[in-house]
């Protein structure tokens, strides 16, 4: 993506086949809570993003493997439920008790999340599934 005629041809890629997005982000032109969109948008992008590169004749092997691909995905999940609580932490007229009880109930729901993950049925991680 840092070489314009690059990014050219895979916006023109996107627009070919016609994907839910126009365009990759690059994680540096965003803030913070927006990074966990862009890996979603990113594992969203998969199937164009290897197309493009193979149409360049480079192979990335990590884009076909297994393993790989279920670590992407679950930083995917994981990444919007860590915002989500990062959200719920910033504003006026919180107090530090709010705060503690939302660190605290994530602590309980990271419980829930581990217990599903263990049992396979993936009920809290959308991507992964």
């Amino acid at each position: 993506m840092a070489k314009g005629l690059n990014h050219r041809q895979f916006r023109s890629l996107l627009d070919e086949v016609e994907s839910t997005y126009s365009d990759l982000l690059l994680h540096n032109s965003v803030r913070w809570l927006s990074r966990g969109k862009v890996l979603k948008r990113f594992a969203s992008c998969l199937g164009e993003v290897k197309t493009f590169m193979s149409s360049k004749g480079l192979i990335l092997p990590e884009l076909v493997q297994p393993e790989w691909l279920e670590k992407l995905h679950f930083m995917v999940d994981m990444t919007a439920n860590l915002n989500t609580l990062n959200t719920t932490l910033q504003g006026r007229g919180g107090t530090a008790l709010h705060m503690l009880e939302e660190v605290l109930a994530f602590e309980r729901k990271l419980t829930v999340v581990a217990r599903d993950l263990q049992r396979g049925a993936l009920l809290h991680f959308p991507s992964l599934r």
